[in-house]
């Protein structure tokens, strides 16, 4: 009799579990360039909304793109993970 209790308590524990489970947080954007992840973020005021960080938004300023006006990033292949940011510069401070 106490193994039927303890075996319909754990069938509750997994339904319970089941019904109460989070969606995915990430989400999938697409923009001209390709597709963008982003995640979900509650703020401290329990404000809810998507970020996308390290979105490349222009070509890298560099050669002949140095002090030009931006031009549009390349496109890319596949979902770009903007869940993070990217690695940033170096900086030399000497």
């Amino acid at each position: 009799m106490a193994f039927k209790i303890l075996i319909g308590l754990f069938f509750t524990s997994i339904f319970y579990n089941i019904s109460y489970c989070q969606p995915d947080p990430l989400t999938v954007h697409k923009l001209s360039s390709g597709y963008i992840r982003g995640r979900k973020h509650v703020t401290e005021n329990n404000n809810e909304g998507y970020v996308f960080l390290g979105v490349p938004y222009a070509k890298p300023p560099i050669n002949d793109l140095r002090f030009r006006r931006p031009e549009k990033p390349r496109p890319w292949l596949g979902i770009l993970n903007t869940t993070d940011y990217k690695a940033s510069c170096y900086w030399n401070s000497r």
